[in-house]
């Protein structure tokens, strides 16, 4: 085996050698000449807007991707819902973050049960979740 290896080996530094050898000439081309400082009159007609920044960035497709894998992973009881209905459930939590309400005292799913201490777990996943894909400005809130 080791024999085979070694042959192996030797043949494969071979073609490599060979191969490097056979590169095409390399040409030289001229310096050209530096090129030319072009100045613009900067006149109001011709000074651009601004540019606008959303107050809260459109989810991309990967805002999605993350939300649902991440949200997913969390869940305890709603395993059977939709990949729309948690997209959903995280734009009313956006909504709710917006109107001042904490994570912890929201309730997206309807029907969702409260543990002993008052929280819906599941709700909480989402809005944590949510805020990270679709509301940024509130992640820290959550």
């Amino acid at each position: 085996m080791n024999k085979i290896v070694h042959t192996l080996t030797v043949s494969a530094i071979a073609v490599l050698m060979l191969t490097g050898c056979s590169a095409a000439p390399v040409e030289e081309v001229a310096p050209s000449a530096p090129p030319t400082e072009v100045v613009a009159e900067s006149t109001p007609e011709s000074t651009p807007e601004p540019l606008a920044v959303d107050e809260e960035p459109a989810a991309e497709n990967g805002g999605d991707v993350m939300f649902l894998k991440e949200t997913r992973e969390r869940i305890q009881y709603i395993k059977n819902a939709t990949d729309e209905q948690l997209i959903e459930a995280a734009g009313v939590a956006c909504e709710n973050f917006a109107a001042g309400q904490s994570r912890m005292d929201m309730r997206l799913i309807e029907g969702e049960q409260a543990d002993d201490s008052g929280w819906y777990w599941d709700s909480i996943a989402i809005a944590t979740w949510a805020a990270k894909a679709y509301c940024p400005k509130y992640d820290e809130l959550a």
